[in-house]
């Protein structure tokens, strides 16, 4: 299990392995080092492929009762960002979440900023908003 290095958000109701099972907003970041040679192109393909391989392997598995839906996956500069919905079932309320990734310019680190909250927030225009802002926020220099 991999814990975020950083993550803000309202205080939520936290299992045994240290995640909010609530449906909270959070922001959090992750960063994955000990690479090597490691590029979003060469080695997660497509902004596409990528958000797909995301959801199939790590947010939605097979046998999780979760459902995630893809809704975009773009390149933006050095970053790809993904878009999606997660479906819990009975779990809680569906999740939206925005995805930013970034490699380091040496290969060595992967860098994962996501925004989320249930969906439900999402259809505030202000909330929208400011999830967007956090989100097109993240870049690395």
């Amino acid at each position: 299990t991999t814990l975020p290095d950083a993550a803000y958000g309202p205080a939520g109701r936290l299992n045994q392995k240290g995640v909010s099972e609530s449906g909270d907003t959070n922001v959090s970041v992750i960063v994955s080092s000990g690479l090597s040679g490691f590029t979003l192109k060469g080695t997660l393909g497509t902004p596409t492929n990528a958000a797909e391989t995301l959801l199939t392997r790590s947010i939605a598995p097979e046998g999780s009762g979760r459902v995630a839906t893809l809704l975009s996956a773009v390149e933006s500069g050095r970053t790809y960002k993904f878009e999606y919905i997660v479906d819990r079932g009975e779990k809680g309320p569906p999740l939206r979440n925005i995805a930013v990734i970034a490699a380091s310019a040496l290969g060595d680190k992967l860098y994962t900023l996501t925004v989320v909250a249930p969906a439900e927030k999402w259809k505030d225009s202000n909330n929208d908003a400011q999830f967007r802002k956090i989100a097109d926020s993240f870049h690395l220099r």
